[in-house]
């Protein structure tokens, strides 16, 4: 940090960005270092957020969540997988689509849906929909840049 301004602003800038709070920080009167409290069950959330932030990749990715696949959502998902490379090459964007519902059906899965066969996949692998069950395991795996869109015909 010593000769490298706007350090500490990148990290508290990703962690805030992702909904992080920080209970407590320290900073060495060196300034080699700095260090940071965070509630224990954010910590994977956090580390991610951080190495993004400082070390990862050339892209950021952003995850999504998917409630209503009808006309508008169902053409969302095939644009998302039409525009895949191109966002990625233009925009430095990766979509990791991570859960979609209808009003019959729910697949979430943290490695990401294939776009291309998602329909067969929700029959198979999908369960039932529960709306609040489905906010509940979105909650859960608590992934950072985490979008939810809701395309249903009335408001959750």
């Amino acid at each position: 940090m010593k000769n490298t301004p706007g350090i500490s602003a990148n990290l508290f800038t990703s962690l805030g960005r992702n909904g992080i709070s920080v209970i407590a920080t320290a900073q060495g009167s060196s300034e080699l270092n700095i260090s940071i409290v965070i509630k224990k069950d954010i910590l994977r959330k956090a580390l991610n957020v951080i190495h993004e932030g400082f070390f990862l990749s050339h892209y950021k990715e952003l995850h999504l969540f998917l409630a209503g696949i009808g006309t508008v959502g169902g053409n969302l998902l095939i644009q998302i997988n039409n525009q895949q490379d191109k966002l990625l090459q233009d925009h430095h964007l990766k979509i990791n689509v991570i859960g979609i519902s209808s009003s019959k059906r729910m697949l979430l899965n943290p490695e990401g849906i294939r776009l291309d066969n998602y329909r067969e996949e929700m029959e198979k692998q999908g369960e039932k929909a529960d709306m609040d069950l489905f906010i509940q395991k979105m909650k859960y795996l608590n992934f950072r840049n985490s979008v939810f869109i809701d395309c249903t015909a009335t408001f959750l």
